[in-house]
């Protein structure tokens, strides 16, 4: 192959680098930037398009996934082998809840649900396979759907809830509302309203999130469990709270007073699922969680992962995701669902731009950095799932919005970063082929 070729085939490449993997990225956060969606409940045509573009990829991953029996050979140690393949699951079917219910206002195209039907019931099947289920048996026994285990339980509740509200398939009923009842009831009856999510384990987020998914299963069942979930309350307020005036972190329920203080990935975590519960108690936490977690500055704005006194150095646990001058990556994404729930949207379309700029969307609608902070073999598209979740999150009933949210700086740093390596790319792509016409000429 002679050199004015190969500089030809080279500078082919070099553009369509250029053009897909930065001057794209960079139309699309200037998109992004000009979007007034994305400081409205109403989601934005982006976050539509990255749904469609991940649905295929998600059913197929959800079919092989239960077919190929790899979950029943994991560890319950295994976090992200177990937890994260449900928990993603579970985002992407209520990204899709919340799109079809948006669609249902303004029905222009073909509704998600029809477009996602195969997806939503391989990630269905996924949530009901007893494989998917060998982690926490492995801690809890045969009798892991009988008594406490609420994480798993949760997750189980929530997604064939959404699956119901999806399809309004009876196919997981049974299930559904045998687990609805049996969950609430035990929690009931609890004397400090909590349960673990593994032995000696609780967290109280998820209890939050359990009383979530009874509520939103009561809806589509008939079951009627509102006396209970008004008493859940009391597993969070009083002397149950940290001394932030938050739910805490962690609870060790056998001894007492044995708890870990508020951090922002679990606050972020409870307070997208909290105002449709308990508005008002709601209201506080989120007053709280501002005053002392959120930080907003010219480059940056996002809650901290924990109290000021922590300090602000580097960290990272597989809850919190990578710690960073403080914020928290998990506190913030889950932040974006947390403050549109709220309708703080002043909140939420910095924390928006920031998560959209940061992600790396390519043309054929992956989020490149999304995916490459999941786990590739078991959870690949765990944090687009989350993404589009928090994204579509629509605002509780009676939250009138706060408007608002200036572009934080780094939004309009990686702007020029994706503009800039791109034109400089073309830059050289023109030397090069400039330098590969007089090569030939001279040949």
């Amino acid at each position: 192959m002679s050199l004015k070729i190969r500089k030809r085939l080279f500078a082919a490449l070099l553009t369509l680098v250029s053009l897909a993997g930065f001057c794209w990225p960079g139309a699309i956060v200037l998109r992004a930037i000009l979007d007034q969606s994305l400081a409205t409940a109403t989601p934005s045509s982006l976050v539509l398009g990255w749904h469609r573009a991940l649905t295929p990829r998600f059913a197929q991953w959800a079919r092989l996934r239960v077919a190929s029996g790899v979950a029943a050979t994991l560890s319950g140690v295994e976090i992200a082998g177990t937890e994260w393949p449900m928990y993603g699951a579970v985002f992407y079917l209520r990204a899709t809840e919340n799109l079809q219910n948006a669609w249902e206002l303004d029905p222009r195209g073909l509704a998600p649900k029809e477009y996602a039907r195969v997806a939503v019931e391989a990630s269905a099947a996924l949530i009901a396979d007893p494989g998917h289920a060998s982690w926490v048996r492995q801690h809890w026994g045969d009798g892991y759907l009988q008594q406490q285990n609420l994480f798993y339980r949760m997750l189980l509740i929530d997604g064939l809830a959404t699956h119901l509200a999806l399809t309004g398939s009876n196919r997981y009923r049974d299930l559904l509302a045998t687990q609805t009842d049996s969950l609430a009831l035990e929690l009931d009856k609890t004397a400090d309203g909590l349960l673990d999510d593994y032995p000696g384990q609780c967290y109280p987020v998820d209890v939050v999130s359990a009383w979530s998914a009874i509520f939103r299963a009561d809806r589509l069942l008939g079951h009627g469990h509102t006396q209970r979930i008004q008493r859940g309350l009391r597993g969070f307020v009083g002397s149950r709270e940290s001394p932030q005036h938050l739910p805490p972190y962690f609870v060790d329920r056998r001894f007492p007073n044995a708890q870990e203080a508020a951090r922002g990935s679990s606050s972020s975590g409870l307070l997208f699922s909290s105002p449709w519960l308990w508005p008002t108690q709601s209201r506080r936490w989120y007053a709280q969680y501002e005053r002392q977690y959120w930080r907003r500055g010219f480059w940056l704005a996002g809650f901290r992962e924990f109290p000021d006194e922590v300090g602000d150095g580097l960290y990272f646990d597989v809850d919190a995701g990578p710690v960073v001058a403080g914020l928290g990556t998990a506190a913030s994404g889950l932040g974006v669902a947390a403050s549109r729930s709220m309708g703080r949207f002043d909140h939420a379309r910095p924390l928006a731009l920031e998560m959209i700029a940061a992600s790396w969307p390519l043309p054929n609608g992956r989020l490149a950095l999304a995916r490459a902070v999941s786990d590739g073999e078991h959870a690949p598209y765990m944090a687009e799932a989350v993404i589009l979740f928090a994204l579509s999150q629509p605002t509780a009933p009676g939250f009138t919005p706060t408007p608002g949210g200036s572009t934080p700086g780094m939004v309009w740093a990686l702007l020029a970063f994706y503009w800039g390596t791109g034109v400089l790319m073309l830059a050289v792509t023109r030397r090069l082929w400039s330098s590969s016409v007089v090569a030939g000429e001279v040949a």
